[in-house]
Order: structure tokens, then sequence, then C-alpha cells
């Protein structure tokens, strides 16, 4: 009979420390005030993550300075009959 249970005193943390080569500079894409030891409350960090998709999505443009609330969108719908 095997036995599917894993006792927490049987798991072995290894951490291994290694450089990690990301191919681009970071601060290309973090905000100028950037502090990596700030923490942000969750509202902060939707608006950060929401600048980013959205400059991934359209590029830096000048709209990009003032995100949409997703309460502004309105969804229209439009049925085809065919």
């Amino acid at each position: 009979e095997k036995n599917d249970i894993i006792e927490i005193e049987d798991i072995k943390v290894y951490e291994i420390e290694e450089e990690v080569d990301l191919n681009f500079d970071t601060k290309d894409y973090l905000p100028s005030d950037f502090n990596p030891y700030q923490v942000m409350n969750s509202k902060e960090a939707l608006e950060v993550e929401a600048k980013i998709a959205f400059e991934a999505v359209f590029g830096k443009t000048e709209i990009a300075k003032e995100i949409v609330k997703t309460e502004d969108i309105v969804l229209y719908e439009i049925e085809e009959i065919i």
C-alpha cells in the first residue's frame, strides 16, 4: 500500500543563489520613483499593472498617462441577424 501523505519534516528545501540575466534593463519598465522595499496597497499595485499592460498593447502614448478605470468602460453589444 502506497502512502501518499508527505510529512512536512520530509521536505528538503534547497535555495540556489544564482544571478538571472533577463536580457533587458528592468528600470525601463518601472516608475522612476520605484522603491522595491516600499509596500504598495492593492489599488496602487493594480494601477501599475494596468499601466504596464496598457503600454504593452498600445505602446507609450499620451493617453497611457491616464489609465481608463474599469468602472468607466461601457460595453456595447451588437447582435447580428443572419
